[in-house]
């Protein structure tokens, strides 16, 4: 957001110069020059989501796990999907793309705006928050987990998940891997 409010006063400038001098040319310039960055600018927030999930992917949690490093305190949830590859090997990676989808739709739907979720590979998912509060953490994973449940019931196959949290602490020794 803040790159696309950078691109905007180009525009104004270029109009502004524009209006004052009107044998001046510039706002076609500007206008160009704003359209190309933006352009780049989506290109690099297209490439931060998994094609399948619609998650964040690798590459944004890589860029995300060095930004950490400047908070003064945040918590890191890893999630992996059981016995994953028995249901590629059984059913067929269709089957296990389906399995992905719906477990990622749970995990966006069990976690607020607090919580950024990424698929890192194949069958794990990682959550980046700022809260630290280990009930409120575990109060959403509890609720991630009630989802899976409800999912199960309706008669749909999805498998259980395991997960492991960290939290790091203001003052605590930063080691985000």
């Amino acid at each position: 957001m803040m790159k696309l409010v950078v691109l905007s006063p180009f525009t104004v400038f270029g109009t502004s110069i524009q209006l004052a001098n009107p044998t001046s040319f510039s706002s076609w310039h500007c206008v160009t020059l704003s359209l190309f960055m933006y352009f780049i600018i989506m290109a690099e927030f297209d490439s931060s989501f998994d094609t399948l999930t619609g998650l964040y992917n690798r590459d944004a949690f890589n860029k995300a796990a060095k930004q950490i490093a400047e908070k003064k305190s945040f918590s890191v949830i890893v999630l992996d999907i059981n016995n994953f590859k028995s249901i590629n090997d059984t059913y067929g990676h269709d089957c296990g793309d389906t399995v992905i989808k719906m477990v990622a739709d749970i995990i966006r739907k069990s976690f607020g705006k607090k919580y950024t979720s990424y698929r890192y590979g194949g069958d794990e998912f990682y959550i980046i928050s700022e809260e630290t509060d280990q009930e409120k953490i575990e109060g959403q994973l509890r609720i991630m987990t009630n989802n899976l449940e409800d999912m199960r019931r309706k008669g749909n196959a999805i498998p259980t998940v395991s997960y492991g949290y960290s939290i790091l602490r203001e003052g605590d020794k930063l080691d985000f891997f």
